[in-house]
């Protein structure tokens, strides 16, 4: 099928209409493709695709994705794991919070925020002065997703200097 076409962007289109379509069937076929596959692109699509479709048999696949993957394939499978939500992968979830790379935080803030686990939310805290306003955003958001109500001093006190759209995110998450 087009899992297997020689062209790459084919591929990745398939994997990620598979994980749209929600189609549980064809989690065994996108694990083994996701084994096999050299295109790291094609990789990262498989890796979200599987954590939409909540494969937990593709865990230690996305958790060595997360370690050894290229940015792309660690962002998306920071991602699937959130997806996934077990919270026994907050200490790596929390890790890549802290790392260097932006595009990781976010990932990792959102995926933490799926974790459903109010002991997300001390990580999360920890991230509230990053200083990439997106990364700002996507912790509030998660914050805002566990309902972490202990947070709501410190969202309401970082207010008046955040930017629009992390002031906006903070608005969304104290009514949540």
């Amino acid at each position: 099928g087009l899992l297997v076409d020689p062209v790459p962007r084919v591929r990745r289109n398939a994997a990620f209409a598979l994980g749209r379509l929600g189609l549980a069937d064809a989690t065994p076929l996108l694990l083994n493709r996701l084994i096999r596959e050299t295109d790291a692109d094609v990789r990262a699509e498989l890796a979200l695709a599987l954590g939409r479709l909540r494969c937990a048999p593709a865990r230690s696949s996305l958790r060595y994705l997360v370690r050894h993957g290229t940015l792309v394939e660690r962002s998306q499978a920071i991602t699937a794991l959130g997806h996934l939500g077990n919270p026994r992968d907050r200490e790596l979830l929390a890790e890549q919070l802290a790392g260097r790379e932006s595009e990781l935080r976010r990932s990792a803030a959102g995926a933490l925020g799926r974790l459903g686990s109010l002991d997300a939310a001390r990580p999360l805290r920890a991230r509230l002065a990053d200083p990439e306003p997106s990364v700002r955003a996507a912790v509030v958001a998660a914050l805002g997703r566990l309902g972490a109500r202990q947070a709501a001093p410190e969202l309401i006190a970082r207010l008046p200097a955040e930017t629009t759209a992390v002031a906006a995110a903070i608005v969304r998450a104290l009514v949540r």
